[in-house]
């Protein structure tokens, strides 16, 4: 009984190592292939004994079960071919094994091989790779740039793009202090400009004047609804400049605001009662007292230090100072000289000033010497090229973006101008400017809003510096490619007009149980009840690279040889076990 045990053990131990040679050589095979997983061999021992005599347990023999690595990555490597992917990390693609029949469900891979292909059956081209699986995302939303709807087969439209009309202009630039100008004039004063360039419009006969007094604001190009182009120039012309010397004397004097009356004898009265103050024309702060504040003996100095301190919270300290005159009035004013303004409101303002709120609030503006507040303000106006060579001299060759500034007695332009004050920053909110309709080379454009950032600072060429002269229009497009982003995963589609457009984001999903896949062909598995459903994961993706097989042919040509030793050993059972049972018959004869 034992011998023949023995030789069962033996022809298992050949069937396990046998199976293992089995996963040996299919992980050899692929050793190359794109995203492969290979397949190590796990022994389990069988006992044969059914004795609770532990000392007469015989090892039994073995069965062999393959172990997936489904888990464990494989090299990263370049790829020169753009639409190829490696994932980095956990998680798979999700493919479709034909895109016409959804029948067949979702499949998942590493083999990120893709490369497009063009069905003959219905003439869409999609990302396959050499397995013929095709690979699944979402469609990004052009409004939102999101991925939204359900996972589907990713498909490559290569139809020309429509051609866009120019919406807006985004112009960012910085205007010298001193223009180096072809008059040599930082201003245009002399030659004097004529009324027509006053009012924003340059003809063909002050053209020389204008381009002699002028600065280059640089060019774009433009387009039409059908993409026709055309060439958009700008030019900076400046017009006037606030002295920085000083201004005539005055006499200083803080803003005041004095009660009409004095504060009440008992200034419990005054207990949970509030007024509200604004400086300079800012928001209105509340001034409140406190349901305890005062008792029938306080003082107006009391009254003053809680007045205070309320100051001092909403409006900071130094910025006012609260006081009683000799006849007991409550005043508040101006901490400092200048031009300021102070006004008092509220419901209760009556009571701490005396009379009705529209009689409390008055302003005390004062100016002290010394330069103007607008010292060194300066003004420009910007225009664009409607025409280069008109027939007529009365003809408009330059026409001015107007702007919705505020004119006041320093302002030479009627139709609005840019404002810097002398610390080259834009005083007038013209962040967006509406050009309504522009008529530039005989062809007009409408809807077009200039997004402007401008400062004024000094430049040692004396000209105007763009940073940034961009616009959102383009031509019709040739479809040129895809491309696609590491970082984010999103394919985009490039065109000929220069536009890149994002159109699908590739997913990535996870399993809980991931070595509980099942195998298909070409590198693919199938979800199981052990393996769980997909996961959406925060996916890491390489494009260009490849994730190749992590088998180590190192480590197979290893195992080859212990699996080899080890079926040599169980044959070698087999032979001795055949030699006893030969010597037992020898013995019957």
């Amino acid at each position: 009984m034992g011998i023949l045990t023995a030789m069962n053990s033996a022809v298992g131990g050949l069937s396990a190592q046998s199976f293992a040679l089995e996963n040996i050589s299919g992980n050899i095979a692929n050793s190359s292939t794109t995203g492969f997983k290979r397949k190590d061999t796990s022994f389990a021992d069988l006992v044969r004994s059914n004795t609770s005599n532990a000392s007469r347990v015989t090892s039994g023999g073995v069965t062999a079960s393959s172990r997936s690595t489904i888990t464990l990555d494989g090299d990263v490597q370049g790829s020169a071919v753009d639409t190829h992917l490696a994932i980095n990390g956990t998680g798979f693609f999700c493919v479709s094994s034909d895109p016409l029949d959804s029948s067949l469900g979702t499949r998942y891979t590493r083999a990120g091989d893709f490369e497009q292909y063009y069905d003959a059956r219905n003439g869409q081209t999609y990302l396959r790779n050499h397995s013929g699986y095709s690979l699944m995302g979402q469609a990004i939303d052009q409004s939102s740039g999101n991925p939204v709807g359900s996972k589907q087969v990713i498909t490559i439209d290569k139809t020309s793009q429509s051609a866009k009309a120019t919406q807006g202009f985004t112009y960012k630039l910085n205007l010298p202090t001193v223009a180096s100008t072809e008059s040599g004039s930082t201003m245009w004063t002399t030659p004097a400009p004529t009324a027509s360039v006053l009012a924003g419009n340059i003809t063909k006969a002050d053209t020389a004047n204008f381009l002699k007094n002028s600065i280059s604001g640089g060019s774009t190009t433009i387009y039409d609804a059908q993409g026709t182009p055309a060439n958009v120039v700008l030019r900076w012309a400046k017009f006037s400049e606030v002295p920085s010397g000083p201004t005539a004397a005055v006499p200083a004097t803080n803003a005041t605001v004095t009660g009409s009356a004095a504060l009440p004898s008992d200034l419990t009265s005054l207990n949970s009662k509030s007024f509200t103050v604004s400086y300079d024309g800012g928001a209105a702060k509340t001034i409140t007292m406190g349901a305890t504040d005062f008792t029938s003996s306080s003082a107006p100095s009391d009254a003053v230090s809680k007045v205070q301190a309320e100051l001092d919270t909403n409006f900071g300290s130094g910025v006012m100072t609260a006081s009683v005159d000799a006849s007991g009035h409550l005043v508040i004013e101006a901490a400092t000289a200048g031009s300021h303004t102070i006004a008092v409101a509220g419901t209760d303002a009556g009571d701490f000033f005396g009379s009705a709120p529209a009689a409390v609030g008055g302003t005390d503006a004062v100016a002290a010497s010394g330069p103007s507040p607008n010292a060194g303000r300066s003004e420009w106006a910007l225009f664009y090229q409607v025409a280069g060579d008109p027939a007529n001299a009365t003809d408009v060759t330059w026409k001015q973006i107007p702007t919705t500034a505020t004119k006041d007695a320093n302002s030479v332009l009627d139709g609005g101008a840019f404002f810097f004050d002398n610390n080259g920053r834009q005083m007038d909110d013209t962040s967006a400017i509406s050009l309504g309709t522009i008529t530039v080379e005989g062809k007009s454009f409408s809807g077009v809003t200039m997004n402007l950032a401008a400062t004024e600072f000094a430049d040692k060429n004396g000209q105007a510096t763009t940073n940034q002269l961009t616009q959102d229009g383009y031509a019709t497009g040739a479809f040129e490619g895809v491309s696609i982003d590491s970082n984010s995963g999103i394919i985009s589609f490039n065109y000929s007009n220069g536009q890149t457009v994002k159109k699908w984001s590739i997913p990535v999903v996870a399993f809980n149980g991931a070595s509980y896949l099942k195998a298909e062909d070409g590198g693919a598995y199938t979800e199981t009840i052990q393996s769980g459903g997909p996961i959406d994961i925060s996916g890491a993706l390489s494009s260009s690279a490849l994730e190749a097989s992590n088998v180590d042919i190192s480590e197979e040509f290893t195992k080859l040889i212990v699996t080899q030793q080890a079926f040599s050993a169980n044959s070698k059972v087999i032979t001795t076990a055949n030699q006893m049972m030969s010597d037992i018959l020898q013995i019957i004869r």
